[in-house]
Order: structure tokens, then C-alpha cells, then sequence
């Protein structure tokens, strides 16, 4: 049985800004590339070099959150400069969809599963700005988050629903309707896209 407290709503409430990723109650919204760059408040390459498990204060509890801390290697959009100075980037993101058990009972999150960021791998991340208290995911949780393979410029890139939709109702740029593609021609289709925007 799924239970909803009083301040599993507020925490909800706090957490509005991500509505603008895409997260829904009981659906995700589908962005094409347009939208991914339109609403991420960063977009950059980067690699997972650390990540922890850990807390934040909202609504009188505790939110479970999981930091990722991300050596950038190429920005695109954004202030991409480390507070700290050390050259790596944080993202904050609520431990969604997770659940737990209790004297029988089982509790499920209100929060949507978050995009899986794995230790060591490479990845292009259209980001949120951050919340009120310091949370953001990937634009359109999975959508926004492409996982990178290959040699060096021969590189694939894929996000989590197969780049399914990514030009959808947008010129075809000639890259394949799904499935992975080349990171380098997909780097310079968002930079063409960045650039329109900027004449809008």
C-alpha cells in the first residue's frame, strides 16, 4: 500500500521547479531536442568521478538524495564554473523511486525513478536549474541523459528511451529517428540549435 504524508507533500511542493524537467504525477511529458535545449538551464559532456549518498532538509524531514560530482569536458550552455574551484560539477537529485519496507508495510516514493548515472562512464546532461533547496535532474528525467561509448571521436551517444521522439516535429538534421548516433554530429546539431535559439 502506497502512503502519502502531509510532508511527503510539501517536500512535493518544493520540488516544483523539476516540473519543468517533466516530472509528473503518473506521466512524462516527451521533449524533442528543441525542448531538451529550451528548458535545461546546463548542457555539458562530462564524466562520473564520484558519487554519494546523502540528505537534504525540506518540510520539516529528510529528503534522500544522491550527489553526482562530474568532471566537465565539454560545456555547451550554462555557468559550468566549479564553486569550489576544483573543475568539478555537482548535481543534486532526489533518490526517486525508491521503496522501503516497514513492519509489513511498504512504502513507496511519490517521485519518479531518476535517470541511472553509473561511476566512471561518460555522459551528455541537459540540466535543470536547481530548486530552492539545491535539487535538479536531467531535462525530461532520461530523456535529457545520454549515455556515451566508443573510442575517442568515434563516440555514441543514447539516452534512456532509445533517442526515441529526439526530432520529433524539428528538421530532419539526418541522423536516424532512434537508436544510438554520433556524439560528434549530435554535439554540433545542439550547437546549430543553441545558436537559432539565441534569435529567437
Amino acid at each position: 500500500m502506497a502512503l502519502i504524508s502531509r510532508r511527503t507533500l510539501v517536500v512535493i511542493a518544493l520540488l516544483c521547479p523539476l516540473a519543468g524537467a517533466g516530472l509528473r504525477a503518473s506521466s512524462l511529458v516527451q521533449f524533442n531536442l528543441a525542448d531538451l535545449v529550451e528548458r535545461s538551464d546546463r548542457i555539458y559532456r562530462a564524466t562520473v568521478v564520484e558519487i554519494e549518498q546523502g540528505t537534504v532538509q525540506a518540510g520539516g524531514g529528510e529528503i534522500p538524495i544522491i550527489i553526482y560530482r562530474v568532471r566537465v569536458e565539454e560545456g555547451f550552455k550554462g555557468n559550468l564554473v566549479s564553486p569550489g574551484g576544483n573543475g568539478l560539477v555537482e548535481i543534486r537529485m532526489v533518490n526517486g523511486g525508491i521503496t522501503r519496507d516497514s513492519g509489513g508495510a511498504r512504502f513507496l516514493s511519490p517521485l519518479p525513478r531518476m535517470p541511472t548515472i553509473v561511476l566512471g562512464e561518460s555522459y551528455l546532461l541537459f540540466t535543470t536549474l536547481p530548486s530552492a533547496i539545491g535539487l535538479s535532474t536531467t531535462v525530461g528525467l532520461g530523456q535529457g541523459c545520454f549515455h556515451l561509448t566508443g573510442s575517442p571521436g568515434q563516440e555514441q551517444v543514447l539516452n534512456e528511451f532509445n533517442n526515441l521522439g529526439l526530432f520529433s516535429g524539428m528538421e530532419n538534421p539526418g541522423l536516424p529517428p532512434s537508436g544510438s548516433f554520433s556524439y560528434p554530429a549530435f554535439s554540433e546539431i545542439i550547437r546549430t540549435e543553441l545558436t537559432s535559439g539565441e534569435g529567437n
